[in-house]
């Protein structure tokens, strides 16, 4: 066939006088290069690498690979891990990080109401000495009854251990790693996993008991879902008959913070059925029955819920464990749909009980700065974790943001109660908003907060406004007694979903602030919010009859 003018190479000659295109892949690097390059990849990523030919799977045995993808989980040397003479970088990260240091820090619950606070952390020398392991410990929050008092000052939450992830004493299976591929399904190949359950309704004096995951999974991933909460009062109450929403978890203006998926562990996500509306359900309800507000399950009409975990129930012990790891509100105050109604339900009661628990960022931890402070005070400093209450002699968690669209600071409410739950929006303050001096000189003499005189003078007083409402966060109740009054002397009622109470926020520094509650009969409360600050271990103790190394108490704050 004619050629039209283009020359075909006809010899090998020619072939080999074309100019050779230089190779710039991977394998072309230097080893310093390709350490550096190794030291800034996710672990999954090093992994994956490391699989793709012989000469990288030899680099395996090189630590400091593995001590730079354990420094991003805060292990920089092996000192914290010489309970067991002869651990490796390796080993810790292979058995232990590589799967659960994804899970280090806390998390909070959209257990309808309450919510609840969970948080991982590591267990090293000279912990592990003590109570005779090392690796990865899973604790509850549980804040202990309490009369709140005068002062309204929180407490520090006792921590219920629920799981923990050992490291093996055995490192045979680390050495067949070299003999096939460098895979993340061959890693935690030994890791030991159990539940340990001490019921906070004991009083923390049953013997806490140890037994393995069902199946051998103790952790399940969530993927996003369109289910939300829907609350109705006794229909009997014709005041109230229109149900209203729950408030979602996390709140809408603090999921695009909440968002990491480099914190969700290389587990198996779950199989959900879709969740049921069961708002037809309420029909079936005899009429001459008389319940509590109840709370069931209706399709989102916001946008799909962030990735979450769940925490697989063992076979048995099922009530210690609801009681641990999803608190449900009394019956007395809001119920289930489905206790009210327990037979004719279609849902799938172990979908309904999953609790999920969503990330909350490490920046929500902040340490406790110093009190006194030469630097303009700036709003973004107050953000983090919290330490009240609202409405409950319990202490609950706050999420405190500074939104600065709106230009205020918002509480809100990662645990709750049946009057405010979870999710809502307690309270909340605009710096712009400030009070000279002279008009608040006089309601910090009458707060008595312990302060000296100059501590009062670099207080800062602003107005502010919180939010109230009846049992199951319906319909509001315009409180005239104070907020642990067991009866309401008067009180009426409105048509819409809360009531805003005026309030005099009192910022001390930046680690505590002082609320007055303010109702329309001239009565007030007076509440503290404290950070919550950094755990120190040193500090902990174990207040259990028997010393029961499952519940740890902070001293801290005694």
């Amino acid at each position: 066939m004619p050629s039209h003018g283009h020359a075909e190479p006809n010899s090998q000659t020619e072939m080999l006088s074309r100019p050779k295109v230089q190779s710039h892949n991977l394998s072309s690097l230097a080893l310093e290069e390709l350490m550096h390059i190794l030291a800034f990849l996710p672990g999954n990523d090093v992994i994956s690498l490391l699989s793709t030919c012989r000469s990288y799977r030899l680099l395996v045995s090189k630590e400091s690979i593995w001590r730079d993808q354990c420094s991003k989980y805060g292990v920089h040397d092996l000192n914290a891990f010489r309970l067991e003479p002869g651990r490796t970088f390796f080993q810790i990260y292979t058995e232990l990080l590589h799967t659960y240091g994804p899970l280090l820090g806390i998390w909070a619950s959209d257990n309808p109401f309450m919510g609840n606070v969970m948080e991982f952390r590591l267990v090293t020398y000279p912990e592990s000495e003590h109570i005779g392991w090392d690796g990865i410990i899973g604790e509850v929050w549980n804040f202990r009854p309490r009369s709140l008092g005068i002062s309204g000052e929180p407490a520090l939450p006792d921590y219920y251990q629920f799981m923990i992830v050992r490291l093996s004493q055995e490192r045979d299976a680390l050495e067949t790693i070299m003999d096939d591929s460098v895979e993340s399904r061959r890693f935690a190949a030994s890791l030991r996993l159990c539940y340990s359950l001490i019921s906070p309704l004991s009083g923390g004096i049953s013997r806490a008991s140890a037994f393995s995951p069902k199946d051998g999974k103790a952790i399940a991933l969530i993927s996003p879902h369109h289910r939300a909460y829907a609350i109705s009062s006794n229909h009997l109450d014709h005041n109230s008959q229109r149900p209203t929403l729950h408030p979602p978890f996390p709140p809408v203006p603090l999921q695009k913070t909440w968002v990491d998926e480099s914190r969700f562990p290389p587990v198996q996500p779950r199989n959900q059925d879709i969740l049921p509306d069961e708002t037809s359900l309420l029909s079936k309800i005899p009429l001459d029955m008389a319940y509590p507000p109840v709370y069931y399950t209706v399709p989102s009409q916001s946008e799909l819920s962030l990735h979450s975990i769940t925490i697989l129930p063992p076979h048995y012990r099922e009530p210690e464990w609801h009681t641990l790891i999803s608190p449900r509100p009394p019956y007395t105050a809001v119920v289930p749909l489905r206790v009210v109604l327990p037979f004719g339900l279609d849902a799938n009661y172990d979908d309904l009980e999953i609790t999920r628990y969503f990330p909350l960022p490490s920046s929500s931890i902040q340490p406790a700065g110093p009190s006194e402070s030469t630097s303009p005070w700036k709003p973004q400093s107050l953000e983090g974790l919290w330490l009240g209450t609202c409405y409950s002699p319990m202490t609950e968690v706050f999420d405190l943001k500074w939104n600065e669209a709106d230009g205020e600071v918002q509480a809100w409410k990662i645990t709750g109660n049946t009057r405010i739950p979870r999710g809502a929006l307690a309270w909340s303050f605009k710096p712009a908003l400030a009070m000279p001096p002279s008009e608040f000189d006089g309601l910090l003499l009458d707060m008595e907060l312990g302060l000296d005189a100059l501590a009062l003078e670099q207080c800062k007083v602003f107005t502010g406004s919180g939010v109230t409402a009846r049992e199951g966060f319906l319909w509001v109740v315009l409180l005239s007694a104070p907020l642990y009054a067991s009866t309401i002397h008067r009180a009426s009622f409105s048509d819409a979903t809360v009531v805003t109470l005026q309030l005099r926020v009192v910022l001390v520094d930046q680690n505590e602030i002082c609320i007055r509650w303010m109702y329309d009969d001239g009565e007030y409360d007076d509440l503290i919010y404290c950070r919550y600050p950094q755990r120190d271990i040193k500090s902990e103790v174990f207040p259990l009859l028997g010393h029961i190394p499952g519940v740890r108490r902070s001293m801290m704050w005694s």
